[in-house]
């Protein structure tokens, strides 16, 4: 079909307002690894980009009322996009963290507040690594060792008191940062114990 105004082959109509336009006043846009033209000109784009703006907390609303709609597709698609893409997802989370500084201490606090033992567990396992004692404690590891203990803590037998981790061989002096080289201590019991080595364990009936 020929289409009226185009008088060479690097013309091309936009899609959105019908004008035969140099191929050079279009954008250009990758798709899986092959570089299209796109199918609106550079300022139809510009134009929808203000009207964007305009209406931006309209379009925000919208967004998300879909995405309440479509809550599990989309979380599905967005796993797979991420599995497929993790290069580009550490790169991307790079960048905001340097860009934000202040969102990134606030993100990590709220973080710390709502996962408060993942977060003491990555701090062990972080410190074992900088002392290099080697091991790794595992999230469900520590949730077995306190349900084997029915919850208590090993030194004041306490069963009301929020547990904490505590190396029977202190990393400091050496202990891996293993589940067989844990016990769970309240908090109180965990300080007072300090860097001794004491194995509440054995008096476990």
């Amino acid at each position: 079909m020929t289409i009226p105004g185009a008088q060479y082959i690097g013309d091309k109509v936009c899609c959105r307002c019908k004008l035969c336009k140099p191929i050079t006043e279009f954008g250009s846009v990758n798709r899986r690894g092959r570089q299209e033209t796109r199918s609106h000109c550079l300022q139809c784009n510009r134009d929808a980009d203000k009207k964007r703006g305009l209406n931006k907390e309209k379009i925000k609303e919208k967004n998300h009322k879909y995405y309440i709609d479509h809550s599990e597709s989309e979380k599905a698609r967005s796993r797979k996009w991420q599995k497929s893409h993790w290069d580009r997802v550490l790169e991307i989370a790079k960048n905001v963290r340097i860009r934000n500084p202040e969102k990134k201490k606030e993100w990590d606090r709220i973080y710390h507040k709502n996962h408060l033992e993942r977060a003491r567990e990555s701090w062990h396992n972080r410190r074992a690594t900088l002392l290099q004692v080697g091991g790794k404690i595992k999230s469900g590891e520590w949730e077995d060792l306190q349900k084997r203990y029915n919850y208590i803590c090993l030194c004041c037998k306490k069963s009301n008191v929020k547990l904490t981790l505590d190396h029977v061989i202190p990393i400091s002096k050496g202990g891996q940062n293993l589940i067989t080289n844990i016990q769970p201590l309240c908090k109180q019991c965990n300080s007072s114990k300090n860097t001794k080595i004491i194995d509440y364990r054995l008096e476990y009936p």
